[in-house]
């Protein structure tokens, strides 16, 4: 090692070598331990490269005949992982209902399905090993998992989003941080694509107020799917991929199985090739589909929750949101489906209908993170807010960006003369900037509170219903129609004054 620790040559486990990143990530979890740190969280978001950072921890343990236990959740990262350490060459079992091989309890290197571990350990022969690695294991914080974390004299978490259900730290959890990598690393390295603002997309936001949530404080299920569940918006799921994305392999994120179901339905119906994966999928299916999809028979996968979590299909270059959700990590967990690099690929698409690029941020922002568990990661990102940014205009006629040009350069559209706004239409597509996704989103009802107010200013100062709407993009980044809220008025009269549309914004002077 150098003087500060460090490997001079990466670590190498079979056909795999280390880059930079899991090295440094690797020796930094090492120093933490030997400072007496026993339960490290390791902050290593898509394309960190998880699985093999744990195979280097389990060959280093090997080599001191120390029993290594990693813990994955469902089929399809146990099968990932377990073909990972077969190229690695080290030596494993398998943990998991209908496994060919029996388990080996004594195996150096224990691959563990997180629903058998929690089921059948009891009554069992298990004795937990000297560590344990747990992936995403911000989904693994029950008094159950505590428990069973606390036979193993040290725990390496791994996730890409460090917070629990409600956004706070997981100090309470664990005794250090390790931050493994930020998404403009990956992207810098060229393991993740990025998200160019040409490449961001939202119709709409849909109507989500009077939202019932679920214990874990998200939407609730059977609610969400009856406001997104409808012809309507599905019809728009696909009238939208067709007119941005009908070249690119596709994966769409829906509320339900039900939901999932009409979806791809209605894929198919237009005559695009699309199939669905559901919790009742075979694993020998799933592999089929995401074959046809790679050789581009199949060009759309529409799921529910199934391929949020840990899916790895790199050649995956579009994203659709149909499925709203308050919380950020379900939000970064299912843009990182679609942000892996692979040969040919140069970014992703996003086209959001749930609303989550207003809600939570840009799908590649950097975010800070703490173990704090007093603190949510949206103060954070609140605290490192930069200075709003000018909003640049986009195109209302082809969502081209147009930044201080006055004439589209795709389709030819003049911008109006000042205080004059561009005609937009409720459901127009919007191409969405950066600067325009505020480092905290008002919900809806917070704009209509402002655009009230807007409309309040103006009738009384005589101005019209062009230059209220102008307010109120200059504080928002959005037009009124965009942001869904009202009353507006007719394309004809957004020159007149405000007053003569709707009186009742005028102030009564006192003993009038």
């Amino acid at each position: 090692m150098d003087s500060q620790g460090v490997n001079p040559m990466n670590t190498t486990i079979g056909i795999y070598t280390l880059d930079d990143i899991q090295e440094r990530t690797l020796n930094s979890i090492r120093d933490a331990m030997r400072r007496g740190k026993r339960r490290v969280l390791v902050v290593a978001p898509t394309g960190c490269g998880k699985t093999v950072l744990s195979l280097a921890i389990a060959k280093l343990a090997a080599e001191k005949n120390t029993q290594v236990d990693f813990v994955v959740s469902g089929k399809t990262l146990v099968a990932q992982t377990e073909k990972k350490a077969q190229k690695a060459d080290l030596e494993h079992s398998v943990w998991i209902a209908g496994h060919d091989d029996p388990f080996n309890h004594f195996s150096p290197f224990r691959i563990i399905s997180k629903d058998t571990l929690e089921s059948r350990r009891e009554g069992s022969r298990w004795t937990p090993g000297k560590i344990i690695i747990v992936d995403e294991v911000d989904i693994s914080l029950s008094e159950i998992w505590q428990k069973l974390q606390s036979e193993y004299e040290y725990v390496v978490g791994l996730t890409g989003t460090p917070c629990d259900g409600r956004g706070l730290g997981l100090g309470t959890h664990f005794d250090e941080m390790v931050v493994a990598a930020h998404y403009s690393d990956l992207i810098k390295s060229g393991r993740l694509v990025d998200v160019p603002e040409s490449c961001c997309f939202s119709p709409y936001r849909p109507d989500l107020d009077g939202a019932k949530l679920g214990a874990d404080g998200d939407f609730q299920k059977t609610w969400l799917s009856s406001r997104m569940d409808k012809d309507k918006l599905v019809g728009d799921v696909v009238h939208y991929w067709t007119k941005l994305a009908q070249e690119r392999p596709t994966l769409v994120c829906c509320v339900d199985k039900k939901h999932t179901v009409h979806v791809c339905e209605a894929f198919n119906k237009e005559g695009i090739n699309a199939e669905y994966v559901i919790d009742d999928t075979q694993e020998k299916e799933r592999q089929e589909i995401f074959k046809r999809v790679e050789r581009g028979e199949t060009r759309v996968i529409v799921n529910c929750a199934t391929l949020t979590r840990g899916f790895d299909l790199p050649c995956i270059s579009c994203l659709v949101l149909a499925k709203p959700t308050k919380r950020l990590r379900t939000y970064l967990q299912m843009v990182g489906r679609v942000l892996r690099s692979c040969p040919g690929k140069t970014d992703a698409i996003v086209i959001d209908h749930s609303g989550s690029v207003w809600r939570h941020g840009w799908p590649t922002e950097d975010r800070d993170w703490t173990l704090d568990a007093t603190v949510s990661t949206e103060e954070l990102r609140e605290k490192s807010s930069k200075p709003k940014q000018e909003v640049e205009r986009f195109c209302p006629e082809c969502a081209c960006l147009m930044k201080f040009s006055q004439v589209c350069p795709n389709c030819g559209y003049k911008k109006p003369v000042r205080s004059q706004q561009a005609e937009t239409v409720d459901g127009k597509l919007v191409n969405v900037k950066k600067s325009q996704v505020k480092k905290k989103n008002p919900e809806k009802n917070e704009f209509q509170q402002l655009w009230m107010m807007c409309l309040a200013v103006m009738a009384n100062c005589g101005k019209t219903y062009a230059q209220s709407a102008s307010m109120f993009h200059g504080k928002t980044g959005q037009w009124p129609e965009q942001a869904g809220v009202g009353p507006t008025c007719k394309f004809h009269e957004r020159q007149m004054k405000v007053a003569a549309l709707w009186p009742n914004f005028i102030r009564r002077k006192k003993g009038a």
